[in-house]
């Protein structure tokens, strides 16, 4: 019982420092610590897309790809591929 009280404090802390800063800075209130985590997740991804679980602590890759893992944030190599088709076509 303590721990599920001290776990939803921790929640409820993160939760309201998070809010603090978002407002701070200015970010649309449509922006939740959710969208932060996922962005983080794929951002880790689009490095190396061994790592993310090890992170997260999920045990499916699939669990990750389906519901946190954006595909609108290129990996590296598309990154790669994709600014050099841009330096390319400046040529």
């Amino acid at each position: 019982m303590i721990l599920n009280c001290l776990k939803n404090w921790e929640v409820y802390q993160v939760s309201k420092s998070f809010s603090y800063y978002r407002d701070l800075a200015g970010v649309r209130k449509e922006i939740s610590i959710k969208h932060l985590r996922k962005t983080y997740i794929s951002w880790i991804n689009s490095i190396n897309s061994e790592s993310p679980h090890i992170l997260t602590g999920h045990s499916s890759k699939l669990l990750l790809s389906n519901y946190y893992i954006n595909p609108l944030i290129l990996g590296s190599q598309e990154l790669i591929l994709a600014q050099t088709r841009i330096t390319k076509s400046l040529l």
